[in-house]
């Protein structure tokens, strides 16, 4: 096993590799369940169902003051296995998210971050791109919009910041995500979505040299 030797870089990427897990606080509020609400729940609904996998881009924009900075990649996701991002701007790194574990491989120092969440951990970004129903189960849609852009919907975020989805207007499938916290504000976008396009467990399993250094973290992540 490896030490937690990360250069500050590497630690950037890390931190950012997990805000695409945007892990939000399950805080219930009471809302007006209006027509675009109800509406938006039952469309969500059914997308779910039918829903096997997904392929599509990803591109980050992260706000630090005066620094931003731009990471761009490509995710796939399995129904009932997990989620893989492979980053590969402005560094190469695979993330594997399942319900249990978390991995982040650094090909350039073959380096393996692996992880797994704390009891009562779960991993939200998971939930975004599989559906949205475990936000209205929990209570944490606090506003639904319709425009012909898509949906706008408001979401209870971790520790106070705002917290803005767009989903396509059609089957309520994610489009774009908005957050702003006193210390960034971060622009995650999806584009050239693929559904049910027949993806295997094997396309998203990371295949790992023999000599990777693995760095376990015991939940220090999550």
């Amino acid at each position: 096993m490896g030490n937690m030797n990360l250069t500050g870089s590497r630690k950037i990427l890390v931190v950012v590799a997990l805000f695409a897990a945007l892990v939000f606080t399950a805080v219930a509020k009471r809302v007006l369940k209006d027509e675009a609400f109800l509406r938006l729940e039952k469309l969500v609904e059914q997308t779910e169902k039918g829903l096997r996998d997904m392929r599509g881009e990803v591109v980050i924009d992260i706000k630090q003051g005066e620094r931003e900075r731009r990471i761009e990649g490509v995710f796939a996701y399995l129904k009932g296995y997990g989620l893989r991002v492979e980053y590969h701007r402005p560094e190469k790194q695979i993330m594997l998210l399942t319900d249990d574990e978390l991995s982040i491989y650094f090909p350039k120092i073959n380096q393996l971050i692996h992880d797994r969440p704390r009891p009562g951990a779960r991993f939200y970004y998971l939930d975004l791109v599989r559906g949205f129903s475990a936000y209205f189960k929990q209570g944490r849609v606090r506003k639904v919009r319709e425009s012909k852009a898509g949906w706008r919907v408001d979401i209870v975020g971790y520790e106070g910041e705002g917290v803005s989805v767009i989903l396509r207007l059609a089957d309520a499938l994610p489009y774009k995500i908005s957050a702003v916290s006193e210390e960034a504000s971060t622009l995650v976008s999806f584009s050239a979505l693929e559904l049910n396009s027949g993806l295997k467990e094997a396309d998203l399993k990371l295949r790992l040299p023999a000599d990777v250094d693995v760095v376990e973290l015991e939940g220090l992540m999550m």
